[in-house]
């Protein structure tokens, strides 16, 4: 305590009194902004309400409360724990710096409950626990219990005259609730998300068709690197909202499905039912990711069919190819017809292309016709051919009526190239150029929802919107259109996606946008951009007479700060184009403003009852973060619960098998509590009496190797039950110990005694 004087000033917030004599903390200028960022309270205005050195004072008060029940000098103790703090000797767990000083006060994110045979009147019955456990996992917190205490199933209960259910029938019940009991919410299965394996729907990643979690291995991009996905979780039918955006796309899930949103301090989670209108969520812009996909090929239907050449890997040229299936072409869905064709407008290139490109594709065994409607200004190209029909019916690349048309699979997880290929190709086919932007026009709304999307993927900006139909070509069907958005957009087009030199779309390279106007790319909440800019080049505001107000007016460019405080006072709207032309035009913008990079926004216009829906999820390690739909949305957390039951338990075989079938117990990972009884009696071949702790009766004695046995192949079944190892001398009060196996027989022939060292 040399370094804390024991003078002390009073605390402005009422904590205590805050030592006027402090150490230095020596944080680096990152930690810092973590600290900032993450651990220090905030006021209603967003901004920090405290500094690093009264966020570690807080933390110290509030730890030391106890103090005060017991008689001691709690402020004495508070400076003490301040010392280990600041001098970063020790450091307690995130919940503690988050937690202490809020209404909840919770310190911690895993507790260890007792739980008692009783129903109704131990503080620490089954039912008690169970409320107290969900009211912890309410919050984010993770529970241990041991069930070992519980009479076995089928003991009689003299209050009721009934039998006991036993350890494994309220694991189920604990299991059950804690399932109720989300942690993070979950979408609809037609939510697109961005994988390694690239853009897949919710219900293509989790498969299973039963409620709760099921093992997966995913690597999925997120708004800070890439992560990895261990878990896919079915949540089964729940009430759904539906978020609509300005951009014209939305997301819906469960009302406490969580998406960030952008604010004065900078990104937050915020729930769904949280919304508001004119909330701006984050979009993360080139995340695609994918592989080449191999194509299968169909079976000879008789000896003297002559198989065409027909594709073995869906590269650029073919995806161009599905492109204008997908946008202008059909697939005969009549018994015995056989054709595909796909319809070329006089005015396009493709007039002398496509049957080239056909032939290259398909081999010379596959004649191409042409067929010319009479006044008509296009031509349809067709090919009548069973192999190539089965082929692309085989590897789903086969197109539905138009209204109901939509990516193929295979397109959505090929890499960036190909995806792009395949959009030139759709655009062709059923695009045109608006104000010098490309737009592509559909009768199928999932279809324009998915290439909206994918061009997310690629790194565009979109808007999404429909139109009235009308008595033009668009006939009587609604029609949808995805449009490229802001000169960001135009630019990655032009770069990933483009035309052939002889398209109509080269018109979009001419185009030349008014960047001074343009606001298709606003970045909400300027002063989260431009704040540390003008922190930078702010000057002591002190004037000629050595007088301060308090006010900023002298800064090392003044230009600039007058241009920047016109948006922080929403005089102007920030746009994208605006930021990179400040940075162009002020070298002190280009280095201390906050990066943009590939984040974009969409303001919410609407959140909306969309009723019931199946609802899917994955968990994601690390940040628990995902891009659905393009949008940065929180995952679905497991329960992060364990069972123990002490191996001398007369349930202790069906607790051991109890996750046999992983959709039965989905919120709990379980384990045995070995004793040192046991493991004599298992190195020595020797039987073992199974125990009820109610009365220390043996319900049963059982050979030492058999359970054992039980354990180790149910372990490598499915990875549990774990072992925690006892010292079964004080029942009440079991010591941990190692064991270590000499031998790798599951059985244990050459098993030592506790690890002493």
């Amino acid at each position: 305590m040399d370094e804390i004087s024991k003078k002390v000033e009073v605390n402005a917030n009422g904590r205590g009194h805050l030592p006027v004599k402090r150490n230095t903390i020596d944080l680096s200028e990152n930690a810092r902004t973590v600290l900032t960022k993450r651990y220090l309270r905030r006021g209603e205005d967003g901004k920090p309400a405290e500094t690093v050195e009264e966020m570690f004072w807080r933390v110290a008060w509030n730890v030391a409360a106890p103090e005060d029940e017991h008689g001691e000098d709690r402020q004495a103790i508070a400076e003490q724990f301040y010392d280990l703090l600041t001098s970063r000797r020790f450091f307690p767990n995130s919940p503690t710096f988050t937690g202490a000083g809020t209404p909840l006060g919770q310190l911690a994110a895993c507790f260890v409950l007792g739980l008692e045979d009783d129903m109704g009147r131990d503080e620490e019955g089954i039912f008690q626990t169970l409320r107290n456990a969900a009211l912890i996992q309410q919050t984010g917190g993770g529970n241990g219990f041991a069930f070992s205490h519980l009479r076995p199933k089928g003991a009689h209960v003299k209050s009721s005259g009934g039998e006991a259910t036993g350890p494994v029938g309220f694991l189920r019940v604990y299991d059950q609730a804690f399932g109720e009991v989300a942690q993070g919410g979950c979408l609809i299965p037609e939510t697109l998300v961005f994988t390694e394996r690239g853009l897949l729907r919710l219900d293509e990643i989790v498969a299973h068709k039963e409620a709760g979690w099921r093992d997966h291995h995913l690597t999925v991009p997120t708004d800070d690197g890439d992560r990895i996905s261990s878990q896919a979780y079915n949540n089964g039918v729940s009430p759904v909202l539906r978020v609509r955006t300005d951009m014209g796309l939305e997301i819906t899930g469960t009302p406490n499905h969580k998406v960030k949103v952008m604010t004065p301090i900078g990104p937050e989670w915020r729930r769904i039912d949280e919304l508001q209108e004119g909330d701006s969520i984050l979009v993360k812009l080139g995340q695609h990711r994918g592989r080449f996909q191999a194509l299968r090929r169909p079976m000879r239907q008789h000896g003297n069919q002559v198989m065409p050449g027909l594709p073995s890997i869906l590269d650029e040229e073919f995806a161009f190819f599905l492109g204008l299936l997908s946008g202008d072409g059909f697939i005969a869905a009549g018994e015995g017809d056989h054709r595909i064709g796909v319809t070329v407008a006089h005015t396009s290139y493709l007039m002398d292309e496509m049957p080239v490109l056909m032939a290259r594709l398909f081999g010379d065994h596959v004649t191409i016709h042409s067929q010319q409607k009479p006044d008509d200004a296009s031509t349809t190209f067709v090919i009548d051919n069973r192999a190539v029909q089965d082929f692309l019916r085989l590897n789903g690349l086969d197109k539905d009526v138009s209204t109901m048309v939509r990516v193929p699979r295979l397109i959505r997880q090929s890499t960036s190239q190909v995806v792009a290929a395949y959009l030139r190709g759709l655009f062709e086919a059923d695009g045109s150029v608006l104000h010098g932007y490309p737009q592509l026009i559909s009768s199928s709304q999932a279809l324009i929802r998915e290439v909206a999307v994918l061009l997310l993927g690629l790194g565009c900006p979109v808007r999404v919107f429909s139109m009235k139909p009308g008595a033009d070509r668009y006939g009587a069907s609604p029609m949808w259109s995805v449009r490229i958005q802001s000169q960001q957009g135009l630019q990655v087009w032009r770069d990933r996606i483009g035309c052939d030199s002889r398209s109509r779309f080269t018109a979009c390279y001419a185009f030349e946008p008014d960047l001074a106007r343009e606001s298709s790319y606003p970045l909400p909440s300027p002063e989260f951009w431009v704040e540390p800019v003008l922190e930078a080049i702010s000057l002591p505001q002190i004037d000629r007479r050595g007088r301060s107000e308090g006010k900023n007016f002298r800064a090392t460019s003044p230009k600039l700060r007058g241009q920047l405080l016109r948006y922080t006072r929403r005089d102007r709207q920030l746009t994208r184009s605006g930021y990179d032309l400040l940075a162009s035009q002020y070298p002190d913008f280009a280095e201390h403003a906050r990066p943009v990079d590939d984040v974009w926004f969409m303001e919410v216009t609407s959140i909306e009852d969309a009723g019931k829906s199946l609802t899917l999820d994955i968990e994601v390690d690390e940040n628990h973060t995902y891009l659905a739909n393009g949008m940065v949305t929180h995952n679905s957390r497991r329960g992060a619960n364990m069972a123990v039951l002490k191996v001398d338990h007369p349930d202790i075989r069906d607790f051991v098998t109890s996750k046999t079938n992983e959709s039965h117990i989905t919120n709990f990972n379980i384990s045995v509590g070995v004793t040192d009884a046991f493991m004599e009696a298992v190195k020595n071949d020797d039987d073992f009496e199974l125990v009820n702790p109610q009365d220390d009766t043996v319900w049963e004695t059982v050979r030492a190797r058999d359970l054992f046995d039980l354990i180790v192949k149910q372990a490598h079944h499915n990875g549990e039950p774990g072992m925690l190892f006892l010292d079964a001398a004080n029942r009440d009060n079991p010591v941990p110990h190692l064991y270590t196996l000499e031998s790798t027989n599951p059985c244990g022939e050459q098993f030592l005694g506790p690890n002493e060292n």
